[in-house]
């Protein structure tokens, strides 16, 4: 695994820890790691898992990888971690926007609503500059 951050292989580093199922510490290496976009590198390998296993008829693991996703995205909905238009992108076609586990929509308003914000602030700053 240093062998792979050294390198800065980080793909292949997430890729070791979540098919060893170590998903509390690959979350963790992600946001310790000062590395742009590793969460949201994250969770697209969490959907394509999803997508694969869906495939397969695996629903068990499917629901997995599935709740994984979901969690990342609740933990990380009010910091900038997450690029917003990859999530959007990604989040697949088949998964409901409103259930009883998961608020979808809520969870991409404060996503957008975040980046917005730091958008927003930004021009300003701009303009007083």
């Amino acid at each position: 695994m240093l062998l792979l951050v050294k390198e800065k292989n980080y793909s292949a580093a997430l890729d070791s820890y979540v098919d060893d199922k170590k998903f509390d510490k690959v979350e963790e290496f992600c946001t310790t790691q000062n590395e742009p976009g590793l969460l949201t590198q994250l969770l697209t390998k969490y959907f394509e898992k999803h997508k694969k296993h869906v495939e397969l008829k695996n629903v068990k693991e499917a629901e997995e990888f599935r709740r994984l996703a979901l969690r990342l995205m609740q933990n990380q909905s009010s910091k900038n971690q997450l690029d917003p238009r990859v999530v959007l992108e990604k989040i697949p076609a088949s998964w409901k926007f409103k259930e009883s586990d998961v608020d979808l929509i809520g969870f991409l308003s404060s996503l957008f609503d975040y980046q917005l914000t730091i958008e927003e602030n930004k021009k300003i700053a701009e303009r007083i500059i």
